[in-house]
Parts: C-alpha cells; sequence; structure tokens
C-alpha cells in the first residue's frame, strides 16, 4: 500500500500531466473533465477513483479553470470568469478588441483557398478542418497579482501548414 505522501504527489503529477497533455483552448475546464471522465487506471483503487469523481465534479460546480503555470512546473486552479478577465484585460492593454461579427469562416478560410492555385499543392498545405488561432493565457505565479501571459497556437489555422511550409 503506498504512504499518503506518495499517493498525494502521484495525484498532483496526474493533474499536471493532464493540463500539459490536452492543450491549449478557452475551454480548458470541459477538457479536463472530460479527460479525468475518459481516464482509465486499471491499478486505481475504487479510493482514487471517489477522489477523481470529486476532482471533476468539483471543476464543474465551480466553473473553475485548470491551467499550466508561466514557468513553474505547476498547476494554477482559478475561477473561469477571473481567468478570461485576464485575458480581456491583456488584450485591451494591447490595443485590441473583441469583434463578435467577424466571421471566420466565410472570410479567412474561403480566402486562403485563392492562395494556392493547384489542387494537389493547395490540399497538402491548407489545414483540412481550420479554426481560428486558439489564445489562452498562463498564469505567472512569480508576480503577486497573478496576471496572465497571452500565447496563441496556430496549428488549427488555415494556413499554418502552408507558413511551415514557406519556412523550411
Amino acid at each position: 500500500m503506498s504512504s499518503p505522501l506518495n499517493v498525494e504527489a502521484a495525484k498532483a503529477n496526474i493533474v499536471a500531466d493532464l493540463a500539459i497533455r490536452i492543450g491549449p483552448g478557452w475551454n480548458i475546464q470541459q477538457k479536463v473533465s472530460d479527460a479525468i471522465k475518459t481516464m482509465h487506471i486499471p491499478s486505481m483503487c475504487r479510493a482514487d477513483r471517489s477522489i477523481f469523481k470529486s476532482l471533476r465534479n468539483k471543476i464543474d460546480s465551480h466553473h473553475l479553470v485548470v491551467s499550466k503555470a508561466d514557468k513553474d512546473n505547476a498547476v494554477v486552479i482559478m475561477e473561469q470568469q477571473m481567468y478570461h478577465s485576464k485575458l480581456v484585460r491583456v488584450i485591451e492593454d494591447m490595443g485590441g478588441a473583441v469583434d463578435c461579427t467577424f466571421d471566420f469562416d466565410a472570410k479567412v478560410i474561403s480566402e486562403c483557398g485563392h492562395i494556392l492555385k493547384t489542387l494537389p499543392l493547395k490540399n497538402a498545405l491548407l489545414v483540412m478542418n481550420p479554426g481560428p488561432p486558439m489564445l489562452y493565457g498562463l498564469p505567472k505565479v512569480h508576480e503577486p497579482s497573478l496576471p496572465v501571459r497571452p500565447v496563441v497556437s496556430y496549428v488549427s489555422a488555415p494556413t499554418y501548414l502552408l507558413a511551415k511550409f514557406l519556412d523550411r
């Protein structure tokens, strides 16, 4: 039987690993919850399963966000509303604004098809199911007000493969 200290360390490592594996995204709370729901650990005893279920329920019911920290190898848990307000504040501080009327599908995806003229090259260099680049924030745990560092993931962007090809 494991000592309680080892069990707690193992649980902390699992949560940290989940935060890293699920990747970036606005709805990180749902992704963590889904990952915990579908996680299959055959050697987990009934008490540990109960703890994971309890964690999942608390994350859902308290509207929490689980995120990797900016620097240290740590996991940060904060209220979803606070997380979003910090991201909006970062965007506003940079002079940006949210445009709810922008239609990503009509504007960006349709124009990306005109970049490449030949069909084989177009199929090879444009993302199959594109989406807008994802903005997420990594909380800076070394600063007192816990601001977030914005990170933009372009992996889902329509021109990601084209940019990767041109970078070679």
